[in-house]
């Protein structure tokens, strides 16, 4: 079965793909966050183009109703519908390199690799006042690493508040269940997550609370647990 998330979550592994085969000439790490380069230009132009895409389908799947076409749109849509967005963490399982790139997204402000992502874009060639940079320069290591991680991060929110129920055949018992309809639901849930996972980084929180598991060499997704997970968790 052909589904919309499926084809997002392909073309994210091929920007994952050009990214780390970048990593035979910088190695990832933090002592590297400031190298730049043309091939990280275009991969940074490509990793913010798709968040710019996949926001609009992520805040359509959860509310319809609104037009959306900037990301201070898109901040209010996501955090009115999952309140620990911003305080996701990817974690990078080689260099072991964890950050939350949504942290300081609020009101007043951008994430700053969002914000020099669109003076690349448009003024690459100007100067930052702050540092005396031209501001193809920010195309480093450090920027291009938070915006994968927030795609991983709107990826992975995009599989998670998918309706299946649009996309499986119902039974005629399931018709006539909801409650059948629901359980479903969930299990291809449970089956997205589990399939459309990377394979260089992971969801902090969702592996630390027992989201991915296995047993007797099958792995499963505890869609239950990051149910839990998304309504009440540990900040500290």
């Amino acid at each position: 079965m052909d589904i919309i998330y499926q084809e997002y979550f392909n073309y994210y592994l091929e920007l994952e793909r050009d990214f780390f085969a970048t990593e035979s000439y910088i190695t990832i790490d933090r002592d590297n966050y400031m190298a730049f380069s043309m091939q990280y230009n275009r991969i940074f132009q490509s990793i913010c183009s798709e968040i710019d895409c996949l926001f609009k389908e992520l805040c359509g799947q959860v509310d319809a109703s609104i037009k959306v076409k900037n990301i201070e749109n898109y901040r209010k849509v996501v955090q009115a519908n999952f309140k620990y967005f911003n305080t996701e963490t990817v974690f990078f399982n080689k260099s072991r390199i964890q950050l939350q790139p949504w942290k300081d997204w609020n009101e007043n402000e951008a994430p700053v690799w969002w914000t020099k992502y669109n003076k690349i874009k448009h003024r690459r060639m100007d100067i930052d006042g702050e540092t005396q940079k031209q501001y193809y320069k920010f195309a480093n290591l450090e920027n291009i690493l938070n915006a994968l991680a927030a795609l991983y991060i709107v990826e992975q929110y995009y599989i998670y508040s998918f309706d299946f129920k649009k996309v499986f055949e119902l039974t005629e018992t399931m018709e006539l269940n909801p409650r059948l309809i629901e359980e479903k639901n969930e299990e291809c849930k449970a089956g997205a997550l589990l399939k459309n996972q990377s394979k260089e980084c992971n969801m902090k929180q969702w592996h630390d609370a027992g989201c991915y598991m296995g047993f007797l060499g099958q792995d499963f997704f505890e869609i239950n647990k990051l149910n839990s997970l998304m309504n009440c968790r540990d900040l500290k």
